[in-house]
């Protein structure tokens, strides 16, 4: 395997360059009183790193584009205001810059703030003239984690983003245990042995009934990933779907067979790692049904299991999902879910042909749930 040696570098603004997190967290706390809002426990989680315009449908729910920018402006007022009060400059950087400059090695910016807030930070920390490129949230389609604004970076640098070497603050500060656990069946096999599974309806779940019963989408054979005791898998057989349904915690697979065999339908639990699915059951499937695996998993690797849905869906294949919840009303998991940011995550491989609040929910899940019908594009 051959290794590029680093030829240029590229720096993120919050938490690399400048220690401005408090003053954000103060922002969007100031925005959300403003809104009549009590920021979810670990808000700050759920926004850093993001666009305005994304985090803030995670701290006050689904809003329209245009109330999103609207919100958006207003946390950025509150930041402009508090940051007037004075920046500080993470130890070492402005002196770090300055030794690449001498080496003459390329420097960029790539943050998710926006073009403004950009500009006033390194004219305040004096590093404007020291930097080749700046890329910001007003730049790029896509906000990060996704790699776009990495790759215009290194596009405007004119160097190959391989050859790049990135420091980036939110990647590493969106870390947490919890979030490390939810990758592991122990986690979830404790939460069941001692009863911490409430998102367990006993029942399937309502907006799938309702779907099933109204415009059903077409037969075949159907994955369903997480499915837990398979109460939805059990009712999509039943619809005469051919199911299998896929969950890592032996035990609650045990219990999910015993139901399918007490109501006499055909449905195949099989104990798997759903993020292996693209690459074991390639183009397997007719259809998908989601539900409450999305916000279960380590949020860091939502692309990657959109990514194992597509590649176990045949071209023109369906997407079923419910996502849940919209608001936070814990740490998690269930991990907070934006409709931005699944538009953003399904748009490379998916179409979405519907997207709606469902009529009817569980109790507590009333308008905390946004339901899609999405077909798998290319081949």
């Amino acid at each position: 395997m051959s290794v590029v040696a680093p030829r240029a570098v590229v720096f993120d603004m919050d938490g690399v360059l400048v220690d401005s997190g408090a003053h954000h967290r103060d922002a969007w706390v100031a925005m959300c009183r403003d809104c009549g809002v009590t920021p979810p426990p670990e808000f700050w989680r759920l926004t850093i790193g993001r666009p305005a315009e994304e985090a803030v449908a995670l701290l006050v729910g689904d809003i329209g584009r245009g109330e999103a920018r609207r919100l958006a402006e207003l946390k950025r007022e509150h930041y402009a205001r508090l940051a007037r009060r004075g920046l500080v400059a993470v130890a070492g950087a402005g002196a770090f810059v300055q030794a690449l400059v001498r080496a003459r090695v390329p420097r960029a910016v790539a943050t998710s703030a926006s073009r403004r807030d950009l500009e006033r930070v390194l004219d305040a920390l004096g590093l404007s003239r020291h930097l080749d490129v700046t890329v910001t949230a007003d730049d790029v389609r896509w906000g990060k984690p996704h790699p776009e604004i990495y790759l215009k970076a290194a596009e405007e640098l004119g160097i190959d983003a391989a050859a790049c070497v990135v420091f980036e603050g939110d990647a590493m500060a969106r870390v947490s245990p919890t979030f490390g656990r939810t990758s592991l069946p122990d986690f979830w096999d404790e939460l069941y042995s001692r009863g911490g599974d409430a998102w367990d309806l006993g029942r399937a779940t309502q907006p799938l009934v309702d779907f099933l019963d109204t415009t059903p989408p077409p037969r075949g054979r159907v994955a369903v990933p997480g499915c837990g005791r398979g109460h939805d898998a059990r009712l999509l057989a039943a619809h005469g779907y051919e199911v299998t349904a896929f969950d890592f915690v032996p035990s609650v697979l045990d219990v999910a067979r015993r139901l399918a065999a007490r109501e006499h339908v055909t449905v195949s639990f099989e104990q798997r790692d759903v993020f292996t699915l693209g690459r074991d059951l390639p183009h397997a499937f007719d259809g998908v049904w989601e539900y409450t695996c999305y916000c279960a998993i380590d949020p860091a690797r939502r692309a990657e299991y959109v990514r194992a849905l597509a590649g176990t869906l045949r071209a023109g294949g369906w997407l079923l999902a419910c996502f849940f919840p919209l608001r936070a009303q814990s740490a998690g998991p269930p991990f907070v879910v934006s409709p931005d940011e699944v538009r953003r995550l399904l748009a490379p491989a998916f179409r979405i042909e519907r997207a709606f609040a469902p009529l009817r929910s569980a109790r507590g899940r009333q308008g905390r749930e946004w339901m899609i019908l999405a077909r798998r594009t290319g081949a």
